[in-house]
């Protein structure tokens, strides 16, 4: 698989990073989903939202940034993987995401398709279930 800007000559050894790799994702997968989601950063943090934020903005943020975040993902599984890959990197990449919310990989995954077909009743029975109250 060709990913972007994983030539392993130019990676950067030794960065300072707290983070490198996580459970369920080792570091050169780690490092593939940061590099490739590193210019959607203010997305990944809006998964993330203060307690005394009103629930209709941590909706509206959660839906915008889950669109620009699956829509961003769905670019690389198009672009930089074999057919056989796809459902690997997918859950690598939505993984990855779950590290910005309280939410695991397949639940964001579901929220962002959701949104994305526009079943707004799903969506919210889905966060109203998960007693998390987040958003």
């Amino acid at each position: 698989m060709e990913t972007p800007g994983t030539d392993r000559s130019s990676a950067t050894q030794g960065t300072g990073s707290l983070i490198c790799f996580t459970e369920g994702l080792g570091q050169d997968t780690f490092k593939i989903c940061k590099e490739y989601l590193r210019p959607l950063k203010k997305s990944l943090r809006k998964l993330d939202l203060p307690e005394e934020l009103p629930k209709e903005k941590k909706l509206k943020y959660t839906k915008k940034s889950l669109i620009r975040l699956g829509d961003h993902i769905n670019a690389f599984l198009q672009n930089y993987c074999k057919p056989g890959e796809v459902k690997h990197w997918r859950k690598m990449m939505w993984r990855f995401v779950s590290l910005f919310s309280e939410l695991d990989g397949k639940r964001l995954h579901k929220l962002y398709k959701y949104t994305k077909n526009n079943q707004m009743d799903k969506f919210l029975e889905m966060d109203s279930c998960r007693g998390c109250g987040n958003l």
